[in-house]
């Protein structure tokens, strides 16, 4: 995302973390193969460029109210609201979603101590 771009350097190790090899040619032809076919993909120009993905099927803050949405919902279950959640945080990078997974923490936590009313 633009508050975590990415260097080739990054990417690279990122690949190689996954087990695939690639070399700085190939991330340079892959991702201009993806601005290419319309991908948004922002370029900081820098000493070592920066990449980051300019728009996405969703924005931050509607991914953020389907989360809530889908971890507030009394007619989804408990399994099923995990694996929705865990769909829409792949809509976003892993820093976003990682919010995404503490928003509903939260509201978990938040659910299970409701506050007490004075006077009980």
């Amino acid at each position: 995302d633009e508050n975590h771009p990415a260097t080739v350097s990054d990417i690279i190790a990122h690949l190689n973390g996954k087990g695939i090899q690639a070399v700085r040619q190939t991330v340079y032809a892959d991702t201009n193969a993806l601005i290419d076919a319309g991908i948004d993909i922002v370029v900081v120009k820098s000493t070592q460029n920066q990449y980051f993905m300019g728009s996405r099927l969703f924005e931050y803050p509607e991914l953020k109210m389907l989360t809530d949405a889908v971890a507030s919902s009394k007619i989804i279950s408990a399994k099923k609201s995990e694996e929705l959640v865990q769909k829409l945080c792949r809509l976003t990078s892993t820093h976003q979603a990682e919010q995404l997974r503490q928003l509903v923490k939260r509201y978990a936590l938040s659910t299970a101590c409701p506050p007490r009313i004075s006077g009980d």
